[in-house]
């Protein structure tokens, strides 16, 4: 993947573990990671992936190692992947061990057995574990209630009224000001990616984690003071509210030009709930919707490598996990910006950050990779509608990661609630398919947690 906090944190704790680590970075293809591990005699392959792309590129390593005849351990970690996904997905494609670690505090105690006098032992009963994953879930699967595509599109849109903006198009933030960001930032979501279970400001009185969970917190406010002060980091983004309506389950945004610009939706097809997709939040005419791609990971890179350079592998991480939550604290300042000055159907006092956070006011920000809008692969169409990388350092990959990977793209509605997708049956699938341009197969990799 090309975000890799979690992985350099599972490096610096194997590494503490007395660990070699190889580490080959971001982005890195199958053949090649196959080719080190054999050159280097690695005793183990760890592939770390945040968003669901990255699956399929786990799934191509393990491919790549089963041509080859070898039996290396796979360690299977990071925030898109999952034991079920693992068991059912990735294992039955390679004849090695192939270990799903929910995160780095695991991996010690992982590699302990797998490399350790029963690691047969232990070896049989992970793919036993996971034959009874399978065969659940396969269970699972023929007890699994989806209500057929035309039953689900029966469901009435929601009752609303466009907001006209008071200023539509887009704007470009270029130089967005940290200190801006900075009271938006969640710190509860900053804690646990350092392994502290907890929430804040609670966790400074913990037993155990208290002392450590607030060095580590006034170690991050000192960081963050040095990145503020010394420009360290810059944030850059682009916003813009444009015409909309709903087509079926298409949302069609009108750019500057006048032509249309088609998004396809997917649709919650589960019984017995609602089946909603993000269009129910759009008229059919004369409806405005925004859209937005930033990032606080200008500058991030030469800051750890310099840190890493110094001997200085804690700041570097810090520096890292610092940047994820400004840039989710950056969406929280240009929402509302949006919100008040642009769309302008938020009036009166700006709520405090605590309740911005909590997600207290009118509107939603969806973007794309979460549960009501799962496709990543429409971050293209929302790149070129902004025109991102002509206005910023944001560039999209061919597996449409962002380059910086602390970065954010999706869509802002004036009325809209968080809802989940969840299972789409073969028939909303082809439907997808045909109205996204793609096979089924490519939409079956891109959404691999959706299709069944």
């Amino acid at each position: 993947d090309i975000h890799d906090i979690g992985k350099n944190i599972a490096a610096v704790v194997m590494a503490c573990n007395g660990y070699a680590i190889r580490d080959l970075g971001v982005m890195v293809e199958a053949q090649r990671i196959v080719d080190e591990a054999q050159a280097w005699g690695a005793q183990c392959i760890c592939l770390s992936g945040l968003i669901t792309p990255s699956l399929e590129e786990m799934i191509r390593v393990c491919r790549e190692l089963e041509r080859r005849g070898l039996t290396i351990p796979v360690l299977i970690g990071g925030a898109t992947t999952s034991e079920l996904h693992t068991a059912v997905k990735i294992a039955p494609v390679y004849g090695g061990t192939v270990v799903h670690s929910p995160d780095a505090a695991s991996n010690n105690r992982i590699l302990a057995s797998l490399l350790g006098p029963d690691a047969a032992a232990y070896a049989a009963s992970v793919r036993e574990a996971q034959q009874r994953l399978r065969d659940e879930h396969e269970r699972d699967r023929r007890r699994r209630s989806l209500v057929s595509l035309t039953e689900a599109r029966r469901t009435p849109p929601a009752g609303r009224t466009p907001v006209e903006p008071l200023h539509a198009g887009r704007m470009v933030f270029p130089d967005f000001d940290i200190a801006d960001a900075e009271p938006f930032i969640d710190w509860n979501f900053f804690f646990p990616a350092w392994g502290l279970k907890g929430r804040y400001p609670e966790i400074f009185d913990h037993p155990e984690r208290g002392a450590e969970a607030r060095k580590l917190y006034d170690d991050a406010r000192a960081l963050l003071a040095r990145i503020r002060d010394e420009k360290l980091l810059t944030l850059q983004g682009v916003a813009g509210i444009f015409r909309a309506r709903r087509e079926g389950d298409d949302l069609l945004l009108t750019d500057r030009r006048g032509r249309d610009v088609r998004l396809p939706m997917l649709r919650n097809q589960t019984r017995g709930e609602e089946h909603r997709s993000l269009v129910d939040f759009i008229a059919p005419e004369g409806d405005w919707a925004g859209c937005f791609a930033l990032t606080a990971g200008i500058g991030l890179r030469e800051l750890t490598e310099r840190l890493r350079g110094e001997g200085d592998d804690y700041s570097a991480m810090l520096a890292k996990l610092l940047a994820d939550r400004l840039t989710e604290a950056f969406a929280e300042a240009v929402h509302a910006f949006v919100r008040r000055q642009m769309w302008g159907y938020e009036e009166g006092g700006l709520p405090t950050p605590e309740r911005i956070v909590r997600g207290e006011y009118r509107g939603r920000r969806m973007a794309f990779g979460y549960p009501a809008t799962p496709d990543h692969s429409l971050k293209r169409e929302i790149f070129d509608l902004l025109g991102v990388e002509a206005t910023t350092s944001m560039r999209l990959t061919e597996g449409w990661m962002i380059d910086p990977g602390e970065a954010l793209c999706g869509l802002m509605l004036a009325d809209a609630d968080y809802f989940t997708v969840g299972a789409v049956d073969a028939e909303q699938t082809a439907d997808y398919a045909r109205r996204r341009g793609r096979s089924e197969e490519e939409i079956r990799r891109l959404l691999p947690n959706n299709t069944i």
